[in-house]
């Protein structure tokens, strides 16, 4: 059995701690120096000076110095990052902005598994292994371009374990509602090969007289556009499954009228650094009737 992690947790969970509140987004490196990388959070224990070498170290290793020293203070800054969404964009940004290379979401994506690869303490030789693995974006050559393509996300997404290609040829799918007039759908997302930075996942259903939204009453609301149903996209990433081990699950209600007997739904994933990824599906609602006599 795949181990499978709901989405809609993950997603809301970087959607808090993207709207918890922190210090000022503007704080001073040194005398001089403006970092826009922003604080650590209230309840963080971390030196702030130890912090900020950390981020040096970072920046140093990413540009070929793997001799740097792992101290334990370094290590469990990288371990409280890897738990700690918040405490990781700080850091990422600061490794980045300390090593001279520009915001872009190749770079976020390189330095989340630096941070995730570093916080293991690895030997010097995993370390040397590591960077002749995975050199730095900026630091590639023209005959490494096919290679990095490779590396960037790749999305699979499936309903009730069948890919697209393997729905094709069974539309329009049967799809019983509940008295009610609905019914919930399950997704399955598996991503490979890197992160996918912010991401968002939009189900959109045609005729929009269709709602779609999260099981429970939600679907049952009278409100404009009930036809989309969009989360995410507030930070956060999520895991290639070589990492966690893991695919992520995403479960919306649909409410059906009466008077449609079928409808077109289609479930979208994208990010900072993936376009976007669609399941496109085709539906036969079948209409709950009761009992003759009841």
């Amino acid at each position: 059995m795949q181990s499978v992690k709901p989405l809609l947790l993950v997603l809301l969970t970087y959607s808090l701690l993207s709207c918890a509140p922190t210090n000022p987004a503007t704080t001073r490196m040194g005398t001089e120096k403006t970092s826009q990388c922003g604080e650590l959070p209230a309840g963080v224990t971390i030196d702030k000076r130890a912090f900020h070498l950390a981020g040096i170290k970072l920046g140093e290793f990413s540009l070929g110095e793997v001799g740097i020293n792992s101290t334990p203070e370094f290590t469990k800054i990288l371990s409280e990052a890897s738990t700690n969404k918040v405490v990781q964009s700080v850091l990422t940004c600061n490794a980045i902005e300390l090593a001279g290379v520009a915001h872009d979401a190749e770079m976020v994506a390189y330095f989340i598994q630096l941070q995730d690869f570093l916080s293991t303490n690895p030997s010097l030789d995993d370390r040397i292994k590591w960077t002749q693995a995975y050199p730095m974006p900026s630091k590639k050559s023209k005959s490494e371009l096919s290679e990095q393509e490779a590396r960037k996300p790749k999305v699979e997404i499936t309903f009730n374990g069948l890919s697209q290609k393997e729905l094709q040829d069974k539309f329009p799918l049967p799809l019983v509602l509940d008295p009610s007039l609905t019914a919930t759908l399950t997704f399955v997302v598996t991503v490979r090969n890197s992160h996918v930075l912010a991401p968002t996942i939009l189900v959109a259903v045609n005729p929009q007289a269709v709602n779609v939204d999260t099981p429970g009453w939600y679907v049952h609301e009278t409100r404009p556009n009930h036809y989309r149903h969009q989360i995410g996209g507030r930070g956060g990433s999520l895991i290639p499954k070589e990492m966690s081990g893991i695919s992520y699950e995403h479960i919306v209600a649909v409410k059906v009228p009466p008077d449609i007997e079928s409808f077109n739904l289609v479930f979208r994933i994208f990010g900072d650094n993936l376009p976007h990824e669609d399941l496109v599906l085709i539906f036969r609602a079948i209409h709950y009737k009761r009992p003759e006599g009841s």
